[in-house]
C-alpha cells in the first residue's frame, strides 16, 4: 500500500480500509504472473509455463501481471480497463490452439513436457476443436477468436484514441485544404482560420485565449512561382521561436500546443455522446383561455366595494397563475385624500379570495424592485411546462458550461434557470403529492443531457427507496444509489476528505478553483480535469431523524467549504420542521424551493416568511436564490416517467465508453466501522 499511496499522494487515505474482493483477486493474479516470470527465469530444464502454455508463456504472465493492475488500480487508470486484459487472454488462448492446429495435420492427444506445439493448454483446446469441426473449421474460429481478443484490447486500451485521433486530425487537414495555398502561412494556422477555435468563441468561451496549431511543414516560400525563397521575418515567427531556448524547451512548447489541441477535440467530440432532446416529449398543451380584463375588473370593483380603491396597471399570464400588478390609489379622509396603504390591501385578502371565487391567493406586498402589490390568482386552466421546452429556450444557453438547472416558468411565462455552481447548494421542500418528486427527476435529467461521466459525478442517496433508485447503473455515479441511513455517515466522510484532496491539489497547481484548475487542465499535460460532484439526498428527514448529529455536521461542513472544489449538494425534504431543516443547514443553503406546505409555520422554515402554504401543489413552487428579495414563483419542469427511462438508458448504454466513476463505493470499509 505503501507504493500506491507514493504513486497518488491525494488518495493516501485509502491506506486504512481493507482490500476489496477485486483487489484481492487482482493480488492474487498479479502474485501469479511474477512467480511465472520467476519460473521462466529459474528453471533449469523446460519452465512448467512453456510446458502448459508452449511459447507464449512470457505473453501470458505479462497479461497476468497487467490484469493484476488493473484490478488494483481500476479507478487511477480510467482510459484502461479489465475488458483490455480480457481480450489479451482471450487472444493468447485462441493462439495457443492455433500453434497446435498450423503444426499438427490431425488430433494428437499424446502429452508433450517440452512445450511444443502450443503447450499442453493449445494441445488440449486444438485436439477439442479438430476432434468436433475438423481442421479448415478449428483454423477459422482460432483467428475470428483472436480478432476478438484484439478488439477487445483495443477497445477498451489507449489504444482506441488513436483511430478517433487520426480521423480528428484528418478532418481538421482536410477543412483547412479548402483554402487556397497561397494564403496559407507555412509556419503558423490563424486562429481566425482556425474551426476549433471558432467552435470554442461560438460555445461562450470567450475568456479562453485560443492557442494557435503550428503547421508541420517546415519554413518556406509563401506562394510557388512568385519570386525566390524568403526567409520568414520575425513578426511571422511564432513566440517560443523568437525566445529562442533549447531544442527540449521547444519540443516541450510544441508537445503542450499539440495537447490543447487534443483536449479541443475531444471535447468537441464528447457531445457526441450527450443524449439527444428528441429523447424528451414536448407538453401537449390547450389553448389558454384566460380572461384576465374581466379579472382586473373584479379586482378594482370589490376592492372599491371595500373603499380600498386601487388600479391594475400590470397583468402577467404563466403557465398556472396570473399575476396581477395593484396599484392602491388615493381615498378622501376629513378634508383631504391620502393614499390606501399597503396593510390594508392585504388585510382583505379573504374577501378577495370568495369575490374572484379563487382556491387560493397569494400576495407580494410589494413586487420587488416595483412600485405595486402582486396578486396571484390561479389560472382556470393549468398548463404544463415540459422539461424540453424550457431546455430549448434561449435561457438556457451555456448550459454545458455549468449546472445549469431547468426549474419551470414564471408567472409572465418566461423560462426560469438556475446555475448549482452559483447557487451553490440547493434546499427541496414540500409536502407530498407537491411535485416535488418530479423537480428532483427534471433536476437530475437536466444535468444529464449536457454532462457525461467526465465532467459530471453523482452521489445518490434514497432511504425510500422509491424515487432515486431509477438511476442506478448510470456511469456518472460514484458507488450505488445509497438506501441504507447507516451508510450516509461514511459517505459525507469520504466527500469531505475528498474535497480537502482536491483543495491540496488546487494548492499545487496555483489554482484558485475547478473552474481554474480545469482551464489549467486543457494546457498542461501534467493536469488532470476533475468533474463535478453532484450529491442529491431525496430525504433528509430519515437521516436526520437517526439520533446522531454527525450527518447534520458533515453536511455543514461541506456546504461551507466545498463551492470552490467543484462539489454541490441538493437536499430534499418532505418535512420541512425545525428538528430536520436545523438552522445551520438553512444558513448554508441560500438556494431554496418550496412546494406546497401545510402551514405557514413551515414555509417560514424554508422561506423565512409565509407564502408556501398558499402554493397549489401539483408542480407549483416558489423559488429563493441568494436571498428573500429574490423570490419567484415558478410552475416546476415536469418530465414524463417514460422520458426519463429513456435518458437514463441511453446513458447505459454509452457507458462502456467511459471508465466508471468507481467500481466499488470508496467509502466501503473506511477506517474499518463506518458504512457497514
Amino acid at each position: 500500500m505503501a507504493s500506491r499511496s507514493q504513486a497518488q499522494p491525494r488518495t493516501s487515505r485509502l491506506e486504512v480500509r481493507r482490500l476489496t474482493p477485486e483487489e484481492v483477486f487482482g493480488l492474487g493474479i498479479l502474485s501469479f504472473g511474477v512467480a511465472a516470470f520467476a519460473n521462466l527465469a529459474l528453471s533449469n530444464g523446460v519452465p512448467m509455463l512453456t510446458v502448459v502454455t508452449g511459447w507464449l508463456g512470457p505473453l501470458v504472465g505479462a497479461a497476468c501481471i497487467g490484469s493484476g493492475i488493473l484490478l488494483l488500480y481500476d479507478d487511477r487508470l480510467p482510459n484502461w480497463r479489465l475488458q483490455a486484459m480480457i481480450g489479451v487472454m482471450l487472444a493468447l488462448l485462441a493462439q495457443m490452439a492455433g500453434t497446435f492446429i498450423w503444426q499438427q495435420p490431425g488430433v494428437d492427444w499424446a502429452f508433450a513436457l517440452d512445450g511444443s506445439h502450443g503447450g499442453a493448454i493449445g494441445r488440449a483446446f486444438g485436439n477439442m476443436l479438430m476432434e468436433r469441426v475438423g481442421r479448415p473449421a478449428a483454423g477459422m474460429i482460432v483467428w475470428a477468436t483472436s480478432l476478438l481478443g484484439l478488439y477487445l484490447f483495443v477497445r477498451h486500451s489507449p489504444l482506441m484514441s488513436v483511430p478517433i485521433w487520426i480521423m480528428a486530425r484528418l478532418m481538421h487537414v482536410l477543412r483547412i485544404g479548402e483554402v487556397p495555398a497561397a494564403q496559407v502561412d507555412p509556419i503558423t494556422v490563424s486562429a481566425a482560420s482556425d474551426p476549433p477555435v471558432q467552435e470554442a468563441e461560438e460555445s461562450g468561451q470567450e475568456d479562453m485565449d485560443p492557442v494557435p496549431v503550428r503547421a508541420a511543414a517546415p519554413p518556406g516560400p509563401v506562394a510557388a512561382g512568385t519570386g525566390p525563397a524568403m526567409a520568414p521575418s520575425k513578426e511571422a515567427l511564432p513566440a517560443d521561436r523568437k525566445r529562442g531556448g533549447s531544442g527540449r524547451e521547444q519540443a516541450e512548447r510544441i508537445l503542450e500546443d499539440q495537447h490543447t489541441a487534443a483536449v479541443a477535440e475531444e471535447d468537441a467530440g464528447r457531445q457526441r455522446f450527450l443524449p439527444p432532446l428528441d429523447l424528451l416529449s414536448r407538453a401537449l398543451n390547450p389553448e389558454l383561455e384566460v380572461a384576465v380584463q374581466q379579472y382586473a375588473n373584479r379586482i378594482e370593483n370589490l376592492y372599491s366595494d371595500y373603499g380600498q380603491p386601487v388600479e391594475v396597471i400590470s397583468i402577467d399570464s404563466g403557465p398556472a397563475v396570473t399575476r396581477f400588478g395593484v396599484k392602491p390609489l388615493q381615498v378622501r379622509r376629513g378634508d383631504g385624500y391620502r393614499p390606501v396603504r399597503v396593510k390594508d390591501v392585504l388585510a382583505l385578502r379573504e374577501d378577495m379570495k370568495m369575490g374572484l371565487e379563487a382556491e387560493s391567493l397569494r400576495f407580494q406586498a410589494p413586487v420587488p424592485g416595483r412600485n405595486f402589490i402582486g396578486i396571484e390568482v390561479p389560472n382556470q386552466q393549468r398548463l404544463v411546462v415540459a422539461l424540453r421546452d424550457v431546455l430549448e429556450s434561449p435561457s438556457f444557453e451555456g448550459g454545458t458550461q455549468g449546472l445549469h438547472i431547468a426549474m419551470g416558468q414564471d408567472t409572465s411565462g418566461a423560462e426560469v434557470v438556475t446555475d448549482l455552481v452559483a447557487a451553490p447548494h440547493m434546499l427541496v421542500c414540500g409536502a407530498t403529492g407537491t411535485g416535488k418528486s418530479t423537480f428532483m427527476n427534471a433536476l437530475l435529467v437536466s444535468l444529464l443531457m449536457h454532462h457525461g461521466p467526465d465532467t459530471l459525478n453523482l452521489m445518490l442517496v434514497d432511504p425510500k427507496q422509491i424515487e432515486l433508485t431509477q438511476f442506478s447503473g448510470l456511469p456518472h455515479l460514484i458507488g450505488k444509489v445509497a438506501t441504507s441511513p447507516a451508510e450516509v455517515p461514511t459517505m459525507l466522510l469520504w466527500l469531505i476528505m475528498e474535497m480537502e484532496s482536491r483543495y491540496a491539489e488546487f494548492r499545487r497547481v496555483a489554482a484558485r478553483d475547478i473552474a481554474a484548475y480545469n482551464r489549467l487542465a486543457k494546457e498542461r499535460r501534467s493536469v488532470g480535469a476533475l468533474p463535478y460532484i453532484v450529491l442529491v439526498i431525496d430525504e433528509l428527514a430519515d437521516l436526520m431523524l437517526i439520533g446522531d448529529d454527525t450527518i447534520e455536521q458533515r453536511i455543514c461542513r461541506l456546504a461551507q467549504k466545498s463551492r470552490a472544489t467543484g462539489i454541490h449538494i441538493v437536499l430534499a425534504t418532505q418535512r420541512p420542521s425545525v428538528d430536520v431543516v436545523t438552522g445551520s443547514i438553512k444558513a448554508n443553503f441560500p438556494a431554496r424551493v418550496a412546494f406546497a406546505v401545510s402551514s405557514s409555520t413551515d414555509s417560514r422554515v424554508v422561506l423565512d416568511g409565509p407564502g408556501a402554504e398558499t402554493l397549489m401543489g401539483k408542480g407549483d413552487m416558489i423559488f429563493q436564490n441568494q436571498g428573500r428579495s429574490r423570490q419567484q414563483r415558478v410552475q416546476g419542469s415536469w418530465v414524463d416517467e417514460d422520458d426519463l427511462k429513456k435518458v437514463v438508458a441511453h446513458w447505459r448504454d454509452q457507458a462502456h465508453d467511459f471508465a466508471p466513476a468507481t467500481r466499488v463505493e470508496p467509502w466501503r470499509g473506511l477506517f474499518g466501522h463506518e458504512g457497514r
